[in-house]
C-alpha cells in the first residue's frame, strides 16, 4: 500500500489506550495547549520566533519528541540503520498554524476567555501535526527532506521527502 497522505494514515487518538499509556489525556493536552497560548506574545521579534517553534510547535500537544505515526522508511528498518524522528510537519510550521488561529480570535470567547471546546476541537483536528515518522539519520539531511519550503497540505502529501525510502507502516 502506497502512503501518500499524513493525516490519514496517523492513528493516534487521544482516546485510544495508546494515549493514556502515555500519559496524553486530552484534558492534560486541553491544559498545555492553554498554556501555549496564553504565553503567547506578538513581540519582541526574536522572542515571537522561539514561541513559534518551541513553545507552539514542540509543545503544544505535550509530547515534545513527537507522536508516533507507526510509519518509517524501508531504510529505517534495515538492521544496524541509524534511526532519528522526523517531524513530519516541522515544529515552526505547526507554531505558525497555532498562532494562526490565535490571532483569528478562534480560541478566545467575546468576553477574553478562553473557548476550551474550540481548543479542544483544535487538538482533535490536528493532533497528526505533531506525528513523526522514522527515517534514518542519511534521510534526514536537509537535501532529502526540504525544510521550510512546502506547507502544510504539502507536506501532507510527503511532497517535501525528496530523496527517501518508501514510506511503510509498521503494526
Amino acid at each position: 500500500m502506497i502512503i501518500n497522505n499524513f493525516k490519514k494514515a496517523f492513528k493516534f487518538d487521544v482516546d485510544s489506550m495508546a494515549a493514556h499509556k502515555k500519559g496524553l489525556h486530552i484534558d492534560e493536552m486541553i491544559a498545555n495547549l492553554c498554556k501555549v497560548i496564553k504565553a503567547y506574545s506578538p513581540t519582541p521579534k526574536e522572542y515571537h520566533r522561539n514561541w513559534r517553534k518551541n513553545t507552539a510547535g514542540y509543545n503544544a500537544f505535550g509530547a515534545k519528541a513527537g507522536l508516533d505515526s507507526k510509519l518509517y522508511t524501508e531504510d529505517a528498518l534495515k538492521k544496524g540503520a541509524l534511526v532519528v524522528k522526523d517531524h513530519v510537519f516541522g515544529a515552526t510550521a505547526v507554531g505558525e498554524r497555532i498562532e494562526s488561529f490565535i490571532v483569528k480570535g478562534y480560541f478566545h470567547k467575546k468576553n477574553g476567555k478562553l473557548d476550551l471546546k474550540n481548543v479542544e476541537k483544535f487538538i482533535r483536528d490536528n493532533l497528526h501535526l505533531s506525528g513523526v515518522i522514522k527515517v534514518t539519520k542519511e534521510e534526514h539531511h536537509k537535501d532529502n527532506i526540504i525544510r521550510h519550503k512546502h506547507n502544510l497540505k504539502d507536506k501532507n502529501c510527503f511532497k517535501h521527502y525528496k530523496n527517501i525510502s518508501k514510506i511503510v507502516r509498521i503494526l
